[in-house]
């Protein structure tokens, strides 16, 4: 994507993208700052199958909490579509996660517009909501790194949103897992589209 053309995207969706929406700004879930264990029991997926986290068996697990109408978060597919190919052999896991109830977030919806720009991922649908509840999400996109206990150990961006990308949070906090290392950097400003819990 030329910088124009992000340029571009960005102004467009100034009028309804929250420009600076972090994870405990709304009140709404509660404080991310508690620790927090994640599970997720038979979600549907795009791909006609239902997912559970404890079928995961890679030492971690990166989850992406997306919403279909959000076109930064369409955005951001792309990049991690590159972080599953990259780190699949590494030991870890990508999911796409959407708690959205509007129309155009319906699962069919989903299905209907990967259906031409296929992810390398599992993207599925939480339409009770509680797995955004339980993790304290409250902006689209937000990233979500797991650890072998799957408990939280990083939360916030996927990047800086930049054309090229100069700040890559989840690959730096992957990184230093990888190696071993307490995360560097374990929370960051999510920036994007906020999301309505019923």
């Amino acid at each position: 994507m030329s910088r124009l053309t992000h340029s571009f995207l960005a102004l467009s969706l100034a009028g309804w993208l929250l420009t600076s929406v972090g994870a405990d700004d709304r009140g709404r879930p509660a404080d991310p700052s508690v620790e927090v264990k994640a599970d997720w029991n038979d979600l549907p997926g795009v791909d006609g199958k239902t997912h559970s986290l404890k079928d995961i068996k890679t030492r971690f697990v990166a989850v992406a909490f997306l919403a279909n109408q959000c076109a930064l978060c369409q955005f951001q597919e792309e990049e991690l579509n590159r972080i599953t190919e990259e780190y699949r052999d590494k030991g870890v896991t990508v999911v796409g996660i959407s708690v959205s109830t509007r129309p155009e977030d319906r699962l069919s919806k989903v299905i209907e517009r990967t259906g031409t720009a296929p992810l390398k991922f599992p993207y599925l649908h939480d339409a009770s909501q509680e797995i955004g509840r339980t993790l304290r999400v409250s902006c689209t996109p937000t990233v979500l790194l797991l650890d072998e206990e799957r408990k939280v150990i990083y939360r916030g961006a996927l990047n800086d949103d930049g054309t090229p990308i100069k700040k890559h949070y989840l690959r730096e906090a992957l990184e230093d897992s990888l190696a071993g290392r307490p995360v560097a950097v374990p929370k960051t400003r999510a920036i994007g589209c906020g999301i309505r819990y019923d």
